[in-house]
């Protein structure tokens, strides 16, 4: 296992760092063609999925669960039917959301500010991007059998493909004159077919017997993937709450302009998340199977070295974003939006509690102890929006108010309840996780520090100085987060390098 733990590690780097080329290219084109106000629609869109992506990704993930369970146990008859079941209970969903959806659609300019002459254009927009991810959900229950393998190395190759594929397809669309949302709309579309013939295709290569037949279907499964479904439902509709409603406050009290904006700057945040799920995504499938073969021990030592590692780690982008902001958005949007660089600072700085912590987050579904932790999401995810409406209508923060109450609101959760609850269900020392929360403040302190001696010796002139002074930083970030780790930590990680190179 740690062979291939290790390939997918390296293999999520390299997703990690495609997905964030395309992103820098990405975006300043987009916002450069449709200018910043349509832009702001793109993410708006993508919003609306992730309502829709409550439902379907608390399924997918108990899929994932029981059939992972069902593959460790060489149960063929249960796969099939628990596949089977699966497959038929996804579509089914698919149906119903697409048939509920006519609506908010239809009305969409009553829900979100749009200007008269783009509401056409945005709503086919939501139409295409929404459609793109149902038929994602249809490519996640094939993706099952990468899961299962613990193959994560092929599932971000997969990541990959489809976002390259989007890519390219806009800048087909947009050279030949056809420059719009509804352009972004199709490409969109088109990558996510790729990847579900990408992964139907490595379904039928990793577990070929495991095959759509309709009479393998059972309505037992459908009650046991429903019963932890409901609890991921609650806990996914928290993270909604949490992470996608800010965008969609600031549209509606501010504008589509100011939303344009907020988007932007939230990018940053977005792609640390995506580094950070890339990460701690290697580790779900693994505990998963030590968990289903009882290898307790194996699976705590396992989680704690991964919360450590992906704290300290995550720390060093999230200083060199914060503090080389200004030149980062001078060289990468314009001069023009060196002012969102405090609200970068904003959205970005707290990652270092709130991304650290989700590698626990694969414990707690592991060990189906997601009750607490759903009801937990939601109390908070409430009262973030409700600080949000008060402070932009009572206040002349502006979107400032958004992202410092759902900011506040989930590192406070992140930082207290997380990890105690983590330390509880797993029957370790409580403080274990909170010793790693202080360790790693007290390195993103000094770091920053460090960074601003260094930006005050250091004029960058031009982008390549900006590329240099950036991986400059790193290095020396790296290197003085060592001072972190046990001897006995650096030790078990050179020889783990030495007998998997």
């Amino acid at each position: 296992m740690n062979r291939q733990i290790l390939k997918n590690i390296l293999s999520n780097g390299l997703s990690f760092i495609t997905n964030m080329a395309l992103m820098l290219a990405l975006t300043p084109y987009l916002v450069d063609c449709l200018g910043v106000m349509a832009y702001g629609f793109i993410p708006l869109a993508a919003i609306f999925t992730s309502y829709i992506g409550i439902i379907t990704e608390s399924l997918t993930i108990s899929i994932n669960r029981n059939l992972t369970k069902a593959f460790q146990s060489n149960n063929r008859n249960e796969l099939s039917e628990i596949y089977n079941t699966s497959l038929i209970t996804v579509i089914l969903v698919i149906v119903l959301l697409l048939l509920t959806m006519i609506y908010p659609i239809n009305h969409l300019q009553d829900i979100i500010t749009i200007p008269s002459s783009m509401v056409y254009e945005v709503k086919i927009l939501f139409i295409l991007l929404i459609t793109s991810f149902l038929f994602s959900l249809i490519g996640a229950v094939y993706s099952v059998a990468m899961y299962a393998k613990n193959r994560v190395d092929l599932m971000q190759f997969n990541n990959v493909l489809r976002n390259i594929v989007r890519c390219i397809c806009i800048f087909c669309f947009f050279y030949y004159d056809d420059i719009s949302l509804i352009s972004v709309g199709y490409a969109t579309l088109v990558g996510s077919l790729c990847s579900v013939l990408f992964a139907y295709f490595y379904k039928i290569k990793l577990i070929s017997y495991m095959k759509f037949d309709i009479r393998y279907f059972r309505l037992d499964k459908v009650q046991d993937i429903l019963k932890m479904g409901g609890w991921l439902l609650i806990n996914q509709l928290g993270f909604v709450l949490f992470m996608k409603v800010d965008l969609l406050i600031v549209n509606k009290y501010l504008g589509p302009e100011q939303s344009g904006l907020y988007s932007i700057a939230i990018q940053f945040n977005d792609v640390l998340r995506i580094f950070a799920s890339i990460i701690s995504g290697v580790l779900g499938p693994a505990i998963l199977i030590l968990y289903s073969q009882n290898k307790i021990d194996d699976m705590i030592k396992l989680t704690s070295g991964f919360v450590k590692f992906l704290s300290l780690s995550i720390s060093i982008p999230i200083v060199i974003i914060c503090v080389w902001s200004k030149e980062i958005l001078n060289f990468w949007m314009g001069s023009s939006y060196i002012s969102l660089s405090s609200l970068v600072w904003i959205l970005t700085l707290p990652l270092v509690i709130n991304i650290g912590v989700q590698p626990l987050f694969a414990i707690q579904v592991a060990m189906n102890k997601i009750k607490i932790p759903a009801i937990l999401n939601i109390v908070f995810g409430f009262f973030g929006i409700v600080s949000s409406v008060l402070l932009i209508t009572k206040t002349d923060l502006g979107f400032y108010s958004v992202a410092i109450s759902s900011v506040i609101m989930l590192t406070i959760k992140n930082a207290i309840f997380t990890p105690l609850y983590s330390s509880y269900i797993l029957n370790v020392d409580k403080r274990q996780f909170i010793y790693v929360h202080i360790n790693t403040l007290i390195c993103t302190f000094i770091s920053i520090v460090i960074l601003l001696q260094i930006k005050n010796e250091y004029v960058i002139t031009d982008l390549y100085d900006l590329i240099l002074i950036v991986l400059l930083s790193a290095i020396v970030l790296l290197l003085f987060s060592l001072v972190f780790y046990t001897k006995n930590e650096r030790d078990k990680f050179i020889k783990f390098i030495k007998e998997k190179a």
